[in-house]
């Protein structure tokens, strides 16, 4: 019982700690990009559809390019967090046609890095902390139920 508990609890701990800790790095990413400069870039393509492994989630595709102190970048994220339902995918490709004029968000440390949307709140970010938390509980729980 000793062994089964205690490495179960440790692997259990690590998943979380690092699971925690890629969230906080998400939600600084999403604090950070409300600081990103602008530049105007035009859509290349957009696409709603389907994903093909029938779980039922859409998938939303675009192509940008934008340009950042005389050189031309290519972009392909509308987000910090992509949309996996239709109405949003659908929503996204009227919004965004081929050959349309768009702001463009950029990262000044790294312009490669760009997005078309600064993501509104963090939540899904903060709900994934909790269940990392409660992890770890849970893993430090099994490591010390191994020694009783």
């Amino acid at each position: 019982m000793f062994e089964i508990g205690f490495w179960g609890g440790s692997l259990l701990c690590l998943i979380s700690f690092y699971l925690l800790r890629r969230n906080f790095d998400y939600r600084q990413l999403i604090r950070d990009s409300y600081e990103w400069p602008q530049t105007n870039g035009t859509i290349l393509k957009s696409d709603a559809r389907r994903e093909e492994n029938g779980v039922g989630r859409w998938k939303y595709c675009i192509d940008y390019c934008y340009d950042v102190s005389g050189s031309t970048y290519y972009g392909n994220r509308l987000s910090l967090t992509d949309p996996d339902n239709e109405w949003d995918a659908l929503s996204f490709e009227k919004e965004f046609p081929p050959g349309s004029s768009v702001k463009v968000y950029f990262d000044p440390a790294s312009p490669l890095r760009s997005i078309l949307i600064r993501e509104k709140d963090h939540k899904q970010f903060d709900m994934g902390i909790a269940l990392s938390l409660v992890g770890i509980v849970a893993g430090w729980a099994l490591i010390i139920y191994s020694y009783l």
